[in-house]
């Protein structure tokens, strides 16, 4: 086994066995967790983005306070519901950016993208599992999110031969990318055969979604990393990068799984 692969497997077991600690421990290290990821995420964003130590932190400690509130407050249902269209909305012109690189989403606009595409996800996911069971919603959405990963990069590895979009991600192809697609459904049909808490219908687009939105996550992530002559968000873990890196697909995803939520609600 290439001392890369090894390298990469082993920090991302000991990184995956911290995470599920968080998630299982208790609803407060939940909380802790996901406030956690988007200051982290939200620090790397602004690093690379504004490239001001002082200005960093004083953006990322706003965001970690709104993070916090989101624990605290009651949000009316029309107001969530409104929020959680205009975080989809902002994701999609995310996506829209994908294609149309000149729209100014990383420079004149790179708090307010920050907290469009970090904090408000997270402060909608928060919310959420206050009357729901966040435990299992996180579980659900970072086991298909990692399964998704794995996928694209073992289909890909061994019989990709067609670039998915190699402007910025060379590495990606259209194996692995319709590999982890077929990967992520089947694993959504089996946590349907075992939780059977929602119809089949909510469980396959749940898996399309998070298999969907979480690439095109990591490809938005690609491109602001790219923008600004990066490979990786950070070097917090040895073969993955940064926090943003690893959680990029987790965050993109949220306003897509919320509304799928509700929709089947």
């Amino acid at each position: 086994m290439p001392q890369q692969l090894r390298t990469r497997i082993v920090s991302g077991l000991i990184f995956g066995a911290i995470v599920l600690g968080l998630i299982f421990i208790h609803q407060y290290t939940r909380y802790l967790f996901l406030i956690l990821v988007g200051a982290l995420c939200l620090w790397e964003y602004h690093k690379i983005t504004l490239k001001q130590t002082k200005t960093t932190a004083f953006w990322t400690i706003i965001g970690i306070i709104l993070l916090f509130s989101s624990l605290v407050i009651e949000v009316d249902v029309n107001i969530y519901r409104i929020l959680l269209f205009l975080s989809a909305l902002w994701a999609l012109l995310c996506v829209l950016n994908l294609f149309v690189p000149k729209l100014p989403l990383h420079s004149s606009l790179s708090v307010g993208t920050a907290f469009m595409y970090i904090v408000l996800p997270l402060f909608l996911f928060i919310t959420y599992g206050k009357d729901q069971d966040l435990m299992v919603a996180l579980l659900v959405m970072i086991g298909l999110i990692w399964i998704s990963d794995s996928a694209a990069y073992f289909v890909g590895s061994a019989i990709g031969k067609r670039k998915l979009f190699e402007r910025l991600s060379p590495k990606k192809t259209k194996e692995g990318f319709y590999g982890a697609g077929m990967t992520t459904v089947i694993c959504a049909f089996v946590l349907y055969s075992f939780v059977q808490t929602h119809i089949l219908q909510y469980w396959i687009a749940l898996g399309l979604s998070i298999w969907l939105f979480g690439t095109l996550g990591d490809l938005f992530e690609s491109q602001l990393k790219r923008q600004f002559g990066l490979k990786d968000s950070g070097n917090v873990m040895p073969g993955h990068g940064g926090f943003l890196d690893r959680f990029d697909s987790f965050i993109f995803s949220i306003p897509f799984v919320l509304l799928i939520s509700l929709i089947f609600s």
